[in-house]
């Protein structure tokens, strides 16, 4: 899918997008992933990369975890973002993963990075 089209299918989504995916869909992902790489973490601060972050579900954990964990979220679609901005993400990017990896996140390094739930928008890697 075009980063126009990811944008235009969540924009008017993103308002009731974690109560649909919780209560309508039972979606557990955003809580099985998490939970599966904190068991693994040594109690080091993470520096953890949400591709596709949404409104922020799949971090929340992360964030409940340690106030020590610092997460990058990247979305493409601006409602989507303006949301996770409200979480305490380290930065919120609004872009597609493939700018933000070539762009501002060029050469940053990360301890864990969140695909989660977007696979399917990735067109052509980096």
């Amino acid at each position: 899918a075009t980063p126009a089209a990811i944008v235009e299918h969540y924009a008017d989504f993103a308002s009731s997008y974690d109560d649909t995916i919780l209560n309508e869909y039972q979606y557990a992902a955003h809580l099985k992933m998490p939970e599966a790489v904190l068991a693994l973490a040594t109690g080091d601060a993470l520096r953890v990369l949400d591709c596709g972050c949404g409104t922020g579900l799949v971090a929340a954990p992360f964030f409940a975890a340690s106030a020590k964990h610092e997460v990058t979220g990247v979305d493409v679609t601006p409602s989507m973002t303006a949301i996770a901005a409200e979480k305490p993400y380290k930065r919120v990017l609004t872009c597609s993963v493939q700018e933000a990896l070539t762009g501002e996140l060029a050469g940053e390094r990360f301890d864990v990075i969140l695909i989660v739930g977007m696979m399917e928008f990735i067109d052509d890697p980096p």
